[in-house]
């Protein structure tokens, strides 16, 4: 909520546009929630199923919804299919899968019926048996809410029935499952005691143990946990999360949920070396533990060890987390102190995992997948050492067959290190470049769009002739790139501005998101681009679009961009009038077709009078065009450029400039979008611009003023105070709320009438005797309350 109202209340059709571009204005949502400055992929590890959800995340609990009954990829999906695989073999096929999936999780009596006709006894017992479990223990979603009705005494029963049962059971297929249902059951009673006790007597002495055993040890772990002994519990979870996929999910969130840490004893209970780097890999992944101590003792141990890439993947992703500067989407700039700590903590773990990468690389033992070079190629880069990078690049291209993840990663790699790879910009840089780039196009991935918005960065300096610039400033995004403080180095390379604005482009959502549903935050606001870029840029867009030799790189950045001639001419235009030069825009819009005028948004936002002002907040309707227009501002321009006392063209020359900024009934003529709240003190944006302060009609105004007609010089007056209006409007919104609000308003309101009454003074005083005066009492509500409040 902007903390004053607008002075000069906005109009109906400016509060109408809000509805169509406050979505535009508001810029890129996030594609993946869990998106972060990084650049390394972990998709390049080798890993089995799912286990790429243990990937590094910002997100603590990663990606679990199983809250909301949604499945999960390493957990839900495997139970229901390991179960009725392991019947189907019991039943040794006679039963169709179908059959048996209805039996188990519905109502059809196909399964138990076999049995009973072929004297399993005991297993149609057990299905009658986990029946009356699923009876007693009931879960309901009602309105997206899932409620568990449950019957305690039921419970109790089945567990005391099902624990004697036990004993007298001969086929080890039911008795397994009959044990884990009754340590289900103890638990579900809260008797983890019990719990231990049947594990010990069921599982324990079974000679053939199959997932259903694991499934209990994960229940027999959280029994543990219950009773306080949570060494035992980590290392069983340990092993379930090692060997039974199944359940994997469950045992990692057991531990994870209640912020259990490394419990060194349980190192002590392993039996093998394997078991032993299992334990270790299952505290490596855990979001609060530093991984590499964990990591050097499963190659240590087990040098195949599945999940050692994606570690070494989580250390890399977890340490960018630190190195660069991240945006929180929900709170906004880090702490400035809090992040150099974090840099500063980062540099010195990037020697030792380059050191641990390079050891791994040469160890005749671990798997040659090229996932250790890639990784050292961009370990290197970091330290900018980019030759080195290179040649690690180069080996890791030579890899038969890598995995998807990785040669996705070697395409970020080789972007970067490209866009790097010299100082100047040459055509055979560009050769080098142009099926690099190709790959980029709509990026489905956000480290792949974090990539195309470094490289740039990296480039667009370079097309300027100058360095880039380490962090953003208050500025046009193309300035933002470079540092202004270094001299240019002469550009040889044609069109340079052109390709610098397009690579620009490609980092903008609107013009290269990988998703209908939003952009990603690396990804740049095209139209900041554009209400930044000068004209004189756009013609040398146009030019190089038109030029008819062009190169394969040329080709295919302006075909990533896919701008039509018309696009680029309406843009040409908008960018000429914002520099007020009139005849460069008329010519520009002359080019656009005239169908598009005639279509949305110029339609709806184009038709009121732009030299018109109005008093009433009622705007007089037009069929001017954005080419009549320009032609009309041309002309009024050079009737006062002849005659300095023609105050008719230099008041209408001051409604045609107001009507275009942000206040205006046209600002269409300018902007692709507008929001009533995109002036706030949230945003670091430049707002001391001609578009919102409109100092240009002002001074326009102030020529007119000299009038000796008092009707126009009133006028003129008029206008004047507008454009004071909206200098006020941006003073006001454009403050950060660390103010008391009180205490703002107080200020604000003495700002106001020392600083932006000053037209609204000159009416009441100098052309208080004018008929113009004497309407705009009576229908201007700002200006009759201004004037009742000053008597």
């Amino acid at each position: 909520m902007n903390k004053l109202k607008n002075y000069i209340n906005l109009s109906r059709k400016s509060v109408a546009s809000l509805v169509i571009f406050t979505i535009l204005a508001c810029g890129p949502g996030m594609v993946d929630y869990d998106e972060f400055m990084s650049f390394f992929m972990p998709e390049s590890a080798t890993v089995n199923g799912g286990d790429l959800k243990y990937a590094y995340s910002s997100q603590f609990f990663y990606n679990d919804y199983d809250d909301y009954n949604l499945t999960n990829g390493d957990t839900t999906d495997h139970e229901k299919t390991l179960n009725i695989s392991a019947w189907s073999k019991y039943v040794g096929g006679k039963v169709s899968k179908k059959q048996i999936e209805q039996s188990l999780y519905g109502t059809s009596s196909a399964l138990q019926d076999w049995l009973t006709s072929h004297q399993k006894t005991e297993a149609a017992d057990y299905i009658t048996f986990v029946r009356g479990i699923d009876q007693a223990y009931k879960r309901e979603t009602v309105d997206y809410f899932t409620e568990t009705k449950v019957d305690t005494v039921a419970l109790v029963e089945l567990f005391t029935n099902a624990k004697a049962a036990l004993p007298q059971l001969k086929d080890e297929f039911v008795k397994e499952r009959y044990a884990f249902q009754t340590i289900k059951l103890a638990m579900m009673n809260d008797q983890p005691q019990e719990a231990l006790q049947v594990y010990d007597a069921a599982i324990k002495p079974l000679k053939k143990k199959t997932y259903i055993s694991d499934w209990a040890l994960s229940r027999k772990a959280g029994a543990l946990i219950a009773l306080g002994d949570s060494v035992q519990a980590y290392y069983d979870f340990a092993q379930v999360f090692d060997r039974c996929p199944s359940r994997r999910h469950a045992a990692d969130l057991s531990i994870r949920s209640r912020g259990i840490g490394f419990q060194e004893g349980a190192i002590a209970l392993c039996k093998n070396s394997h078991e032993k780097a299992a334990v270790y890999a299952f505290a490596a992944i855990k979001p609060s533990e530093e991984g590499l101590k964990f990591l050097e003792k499963m190659v240590d141990l087990d040098p195949t060890h599945p999940l050692i890439e994606l570690v070494m993947s989580r250390e890399i992703n977890k340490n960018e987390a630190l190195y660069y500067k991240q945006v929180d989407y929900w709170m906004g700039e880090p702490d400035a102190n809090k992040e150099k700590e974090n840099h500063d903590k980062a540099i010195p773990y990037w020697q030792k995992l380059k050191d641990f990468a390079t050891a791994c690389s040469a160890n005749p033992q671990v798997p040659k997948t090229g996932f250790w070079l890639g990784a050292l190629s961009y370990l290197e880069y970091i330290e900018k050492n980019f030759d080195k990078s290179a040649e690690y690049l180069a080996e890791a291209k030579l890899v038969v067959k890598p995995n998807t993840g990785l040669s996705k990663q070697l395409e970020i790699q080789e972007l970067l290190l490209l866009s790097n790879k010299s100082p100047k910009i040459t055509p055979e840089l560009e050769d080098e470049i142009t099926p690099v780039l190709a790959s980029f196009s709509k990026p489905k991935d956000f480290r792949m769009s974090n990539a195309l918005a470094e490289a740039s960065k990296q480039l667009i300096a370079r097309y300027y002739g100058r360095l880039p610039h380490e962090k953003e400033e208050k500025q046009g995004w193309l300035a933002s790139c470079m540092n202004k403080k270094s001299e240019p180095e002469k550009v040889t390379i044609p069109y340079p501005k052109a390709k610098a604005y397009l690579l620009a482009a490609l980092t903008s959502y609107q013009t290269n998101a990988g998703s209908e549903y939003g952009g990603y935050m690396s990804q740049t606001d095209m139209y900041a681009i554009e209400d930044t870029t000068e004209s004189k840029t756009i013609e040398q867009v146009i030019a190089y679009f038109q030029e008819k030799k062009k190169s394969a790189y040329d080709t295919l950045l302006q075909s990533m961009t896919g701008f039509s001639q018309d696009h680029l001419y309406v843009l040409l235009g908008r960018r000429a009038l914002s520099e007020h030069d009139y005849a460069k825009a008329a010519k520009a819009f002359e080019k656009v077709a005239p169908e598009v005028w005639r279509q949305e948004p110029w339609k709806s936002y184009f038709n009121e009078d732009p030299f018109f002002m109005t008093t009433t907040n009622k705007e007089k309707r037009s069929a001017y065009t954005p080419v009549t227009f320009a032609q009309k501002m041309q002309e009024l321009a050079s009737r006062l450029a002849d005659n300095p006392n023609d105050f008719e063209a230099a008041y209408l020359l001051g409604c045609g400039a107001y009507s275009m900024s942000y206040q205006g009934n046209s600002w269409v003529l300018l902007r692709r979008q507008w929001s009533s709240g995109e002036v706030n003190g949230y945003v670091q944006k430049d707002y001391e611009t001609d578009y919102y302060l409109a100092t240009k009609a002002k001074s326009y105004f102030e020529t007119a003023l000299k009038s000796p007609d008092a009707e126009l010089a009133a006028k003129a007056a008029f206008g004047a105070a507008k454009c004071e209006n909206a200098a006020f409007f941006v003073h006001a919104n454009s403050q950060s709320g660390e103010e008391d609000y009180t205490v703002f308003e107080a200020r604000i309101a003495k700002d106001k009438v020392r600083d932006y009454e000053h037209y609204f003074t000159l009416l009441r005083e100098k052309y208080k005797n004018t008929k113009f005066q004497k309407s705009l009492i009576r229908e201007c509500s700002d200006y009759s309350t201004f004037v009742k409040v000053k008597k």
